[in-house]
């Protein structure tokens, strides 16, 4: 995507993507939400460090200031609370004690890794010779100072065992995120979710450097479990406060939000409180 003078320029594969694009999806294929963030960048850019800039050329301080900046905006607080809204997080938190939670390591390949305990653990699977590259993005990641060329590979989906999870990714040492859904209703949804994924032969697509380094997206299928194992109360709530957010793009975000999310939850719930 190209700002040139007061013209937004973007090639044909986004243009295709945001036309065909019906809902919000965790997808690398330049969703409406990742197009917003990435006019963001480009407005933020060109106001902060002139009409000349261009985003490969910036120097580490002014990405760092660039960034930081996006994230400023990106993470404003939801808009004004309502009586409604308090009444709904106060009844959705009366079944706190019930909730479940998801596990993310950040610190694991790429972007980290995110499971459902004890075996809602996605993987890609090697060796079946159905990988292939399904296209190519630019981006920067946040552990470099600067974008670089990503391929995108798809490969099968493997559901792996707990055991083999614990192997890669410890649950003692993982973060632990509380979700605003039962526990035993988030197996269900994880069981459901994975029962999809196998019979609609879903494909896991990663991200990684023209030269490899995997980049997992596993948190696509954490990510639909919890938001299909949610109420009708907790899902308005949580459209409420996710309103014009981008979808996380690594297991480390998927936790700031989920996170966020249960913090604001508790805010909006103490304002019933107080009104009584």
């Amino acid at each position: 995507m190209l700002l040139n003078a007061s013209t937004l320029q973007c090639d044909s594969r986004l243009e295709t993507a945001l036309i065909k694009q019906k809902n919000s999806k965790l997808t690398y294929l330049a969703p409406f939400e990742r197009a917003l963030r990435d006019v963001l960048e480009l407005l933020l850019m060109k106001k902060m460090f002139g009409d000349d800039a261009i985003l490969a050329n910036l120097q580490a301080k002014q990405l760092h200031t660039l960034r930081s900046t996006i994230d400023v905006v990106l993470n404003q607080s939801a808009p004004e609370f309502s009586p409604e809204l308090s009444l709904l997080a106060h009844d959705v938190l009366k079944n706190s004690p019930t909730f479940g939670h998801i596990h993310i390591s950040p610190n694991g390949s790429g972007s980290g890794h995110s499971w459902i305990a004890p075996d809602f653990s996605i993987f890609p699977k090697n060796g079946d010779g159905r990988q292939r590259i399904a296209g190519s993005v630019f981006l920067q990641e946040a552990k470099q100072l600067s974008p670089a060329p990503k391929k995108i590979t798809e490969k099968s989906v493997d559901f792996i065992s707990q055991e083999k999870n614990e192997k890669y990714f410890s649950s003692e040492e993982a973060l632990m995120v509380t979700v605003p859904v039962p526990a035993d209703v988030l197996q269900q949804s994880a069981q459901r979710v994975k029962e999809r994924w196998i019979n609609e032969d879903v494909l896991y697509k990663s991200m990684s450097d023209i030269d490899g380094g995997d980049i997992r997206s596993c948190r696509v299928g954490v990510w639909e479990a919890v938001m299909d194992g949610m109420d009708d109360s907790a899902r308005q709530l949580f459209n409420h406060y996710n309103c014009g957010l981008p979808d996380p793009d690594s297991s480390a975000e998927l936790w700031l939000r989920m996170q966020g999310y249960m913090q604001w939850l508790e805010v909006v719930a103490a304002k019933f409180k107080l009104s009584e």
